[in-house]
């Protein structure tokens, strides 16, 4: 194994603390971001999911052109980088409300009947809560 394997996922672990602290370099940053969710490394698109919570607070605007690459990112063949998906847009879902994430249904279902992760269909459950509850609140 490469000692240098660890370093690249490295500055995307200290990045989400940083995007918060400023819209600028949360939108100069978002496009390189969106670009590291189809990385063939498992680990850089988890990272990269994580990181666009933070980036997405600070550059609002960047939710509308990243989140349909984020829904990709729910068919990963890796379970991490799903696990990873369904956080953040538990949090989206959370602060934003529900409504907006019904369109992931079929997405979610899928995730229901097709993982055997327990703590991923755990979170798709709790997920469908939050979007069931905030379509309720129309």
């Amino acid at each position: 194994m490469s000692p240098h394997l660890a370093l690249p996922p490295l500055p995307l672990t200290a990045l989400p603390h940083l995007l918060s602290l400023s819209s600028s370099l949360s939108h100069t940053l978002h496009p390189d971001l969106l670009h590291l969710l189809t990385h063939s490394t498992p680990r850089i698109r988890k990272r990269a999911i994580l990181c666009l919570l933070p980036c997405w607070e600070a550059f609002p605007e960047g939710l509308r052109e990243g989140f349909p690459r984020l829904r990709e990112r729910l068919s990963d063949e890796d379970q991490g980088v799903v696990g990873a998906t369904i956080g953040v847009v538990m949090e989206l879902a959370r602060r934003q409300g529900g409504r907006n994430y019904l369109p992931l249904a079929p997405e979610l279902f899928g995730i229901l009947t097709g993982s055997s992760n327990n703590w991923i269909l755990i979170k798709v459950v709790k997920l469908v809560r939050d979007i069931h509850s905030g379509a309720l609140t129309i």
